[in-house]
Order: structure tokens, then sequence, then C-alpha cells
């Protein structure tokens, strides 16, 4: 006889149920968000704070619109400083040619904030020899343009055309002939303007300046007609209106040649001068004429 064996049943656990989540919002980073560190950070902050961040962005779109794009601080006025050898009117138009640009494509430069100073600077220095530039926007609708000069130290003639140049050789401004108190020196060699500046000239600019104030004040009675440069290096000439052409050298003592020119004239060219073809004084105190 079978012996009676009870039925075990087992039972499972019941798993949780899932938690249920909106179907159009089944992403999880959106729970993510809802407690990420940026929104506890942004719920920290005062209401103070907000109030001055929203009057901050405020002010910065009105001052954008006032400066950038508003016809209230519009260029009307240009003030230039007087000048002497650039034309004043030149620089004024220069400038005015920028007031019908555009920076950025879309912001005009006839508005004070946009005008582009380093720009106009350039423009200038590109047409113009000038010592400084500055430019200065006052407002509501002014702009004073300040032009410092070169000063001029001499006359340059070259290729039938007389120019005032610096102590560096830069070409300020043509002139229309000889100017008191500049030496005007004659370039009979090879065209040195190249680039607006005469090349190479530094110590023939400062010698024939020292050379034209001190030989008329020590021989006054010989009245000087060009001082003559040409392919000779580091040599000037002098030509008076009557008499001998004198040699100099640029690179010796001007006044230990003008010693030696005065002893000659008083010992073996005494009376002689205007008879005389050249006195040459750029071998020290070796002496050559004729």
């Amino acid at each position: 006889m079978m012996a009676y064996r009870p039925k075990i049943q087992s039972y499972n656990q019941r798993l949780a149920p899932r938690r249920r989540r909106n179907p159009y919002f089944s992403n999880s980073s959106y729970d993510h968000f809802a407690t990420s560190k940026l929104k506890s950070k942004l719920a920290h902050i005062s209401p103070r704070v907000w109030l001055w961040f929203f009057l901050l962005v405020i002010v910065i779109i009105l001052s954008s619109w006032l400066f950038l794009f508003s016809n209230i601080l519009v260029i009307k006025n240009i003030e230039v400083s007087e000048t002497s050898l650039i034309p004043s009117f030149d620089i004024e138009n220069l400038a005015r040619e920028r007031l019908t640009k555009n920076k950025f494509l879309i912001l005009s430069e006839s508005r004070l904030a946009v005008f582009d100073t380093k720009a106009f600077k350039n423009q200038v220095t590109e047409r113009y020899v000038v010592d400084k530039i500055q430019v200065a926007k006052k407002i509501p609708s002014t702009l004073v343009i300040t032009i410092s000069e070169k000063i001029p130290a001499a006359v340059w003639f070259e290729a039938d055309a007389y120019q005032e140049i610096d102590a560096s050789g830069w070409v300020l401004a043509s002139a229309n002939g000889s100017i008191e108190g500049l030496p005007t020196i004659y370039n009979n060699g090879w065209p040195r303007i190249n680039n607006k500046k005469v090349a190479d000239v530094d110590n023939i600019i400062a010698f024939a300046k020292s050379l034209n104030s001190e030989f008329s004040n020590r021989f006054s009675a010989i009245r000087i007609k060009q001082l003559t440069v040409d392919n000779e290096q580091d040599t000037i000439k002098l030509v008076p209106e009557r008499g001998a052409i004198v040699y100099f050298s640029t690179i010796d003592n001007i006044s230990s040649q003008i010693d030696r020119l005065d002893l000659l004239l008083l010992s073996e060219l005494k009376g002689r001068f205007e008879k005389t073809l050249y006195i040459d004084l750029r071998f020290g105190d070796k002496v050559y004429y004729q």
C-alpha cells in the first residue's frame, strides 16, 4: 500500500510594481535635471541678486543701442589742429571718408563709438610724414584731431623739385625753392628719394646745417650759392657765387676743416680765392687746390 505524500506548493515573491512614468517624458535625463546641481544653485540665489542681474542686462542693451545703433552720438563736427606743412583740410577729408565706411559690415563709423581711430591714423601716416597724431572723441558729436609735424632741417633738390626734409631725410612737403634759415642741398648724383625718404643723408643734413652757419660766420665776404652732393662718398661741395668750389668731408670735424681753409686763404691763396678752381679739405692736414 502506497504512502500518501503531501504536495508542497512553492510561492515566488511578487515583484514590486515598477514606477509608472509619463510616456511623454520617459527620458531619465529630465529627472536628473530636476535634481541637478545647477538648479540647486539657482534656487539659492537671492531675489536681490536677480534684480541687479536683470538691471545690468537692461543697461548693457540700452548702452549698445545708444552707442552703436542710435543717431544720437553721430559725428557732425571734425576739428583739426593747425598745421604748417600738411593742409588741415586734407586731414579733415580723410576723416570724413571714414564716416562713410562700415565696421563689422553693419556698424557705421559715423557714430562716435564706432569710428576706427587706428585705421584712420594708418591712412594719415601712409600719405604724410608726421611725428605724432592723436584722435579724441568728444561727446556728443565732435572728433578732435591733433597733428604734430616733424621739424624741417633742410631743403633737398632732386629731379627739378625742392622738398622739405627732416633731420633723418623724411620728405615732409614740397617747396617752391630755398627757404630762409634752412640749408639747400642739391643732389647732382644718382636719385636718392625712395618711398618718401632720402637715403643715407643723416650725416649730410647735419653737416650741411652746421656748414651753412659756420662758413657764413667765418667768411662773410664769400656768399654761398649752393651746397651740392653727388656720387662721391662722405663729400659735400660748397659752391660760392664767385671763386673756388670747396670740398668738405662729412665725417671729419667741420671746425678743423674751416680752420685749414682760413689758414690757406690767409697764406698761399691770399687774394686769389676767386681765381682758384677748387680747394679740397677732405684729407686732414693735406690740402689740395688748383
